[in-house]
């Protein structure tokens, strides 16, 4: 009777043992190569906002100081500048996206001799500029106010269109940084102001007169505008 109480005992404190270790190194097991750290968990974690499009309205100054070569010209006036985004958020403070902004306006009227007119002409036109590209942003804070940085770069399509005399076009590139600062208002909607430079090079695809000097348009600008924009996803 003695030995069997005393090996039941034993059974009891070794059950006790083993149930005691394994509590204690439960947690260390989970941290053992294989499990995710904190880290992976965020990365893995689904997003609420995902991605972001963007929608600006603004004025801006343009570059070009002459815009059909000729002696004497106009420099480019830009009577609007509208800027649209689509972005993909990486985490919280980057993203990658697409763009177009560019400006419009109507030129003074000129004496042209456009291509397969044998005439002069005299004739205001409609030029419109789109830098249409690639961008990426790093945002500084998350919070209630978001100020951030960008980069990108542009495809330049321009046109100077006439009802009467058709149209000119141009192609081009660009560069430039951007920054800005966002305030969201909900979950999903946000307010903002935001400022772009783009520097670049652009050529008329033929000489926009019988008399211009040449083909060569600087697309460069500086812009500020008032953004709204709205982020979705999962």
């Amino acid at each position: 009777m003695r030995c069997f109480v005393r090996g039941r005992t034993a059974r009891i404190a070794v059950a006790a043992i083993l149930g005691l270790v394994s509590a204690t190194t439960r947690p260390a097991l989970a941290a053992k190569p294989g499990a995710e750290s904190p880290a992976e968990q965020e990365i893995a974690r689904p997003r609420s906002r995902q991605y972001e499009v963007l929608l600006g309205f603004g004025g801006a100054n343009a570059y070009e100081n002459d815009i059909f070569n000729l002696s004497p010209d106009n420099p480019s006036n830009p009577e609007g500048f509208l800027d649209f985004r689509l972005r993909q958020l990486l985490s919280d403070s980057w993203a990658l996206g697409f763009h177009i902004f560019g400006t419009s306006e109507r030129t003074p009227q000129y004496v042209l001799f456009p291509p397969g007119i044998p005439v002069g002409v005299v004739a205001g036109f409609d030029l419109t500029l789109a830098h249409i590209g690639l961008d990426a942003r790093y945002r500084f804070l998350s919070g209630p106010v978001q100020p951030y940085l960008e980069a990108g770069a542009s495809y330049v399509a321009g046109a100077a269109d006439n009802k009467d005399y058709g149209h000119l076009n141009m192609a081009g590139y660009s560069v430039g940084p951007g920054a800005g600062v966002m305030f969201p208002i909900g979950p999903h909607f946000m307010l903002g102001i935001e400022g772009q430079y783009a520097w670049g090079r652009a050529k008329w695809h033929e000489n926009p007169s019988a008399n211009s000097s040449g083909r060569d348009y600087d697309p460069s600008l500086l812009a500020v505008a008032g953004a709204i924009g709205w982020h979705w996803g999962h």
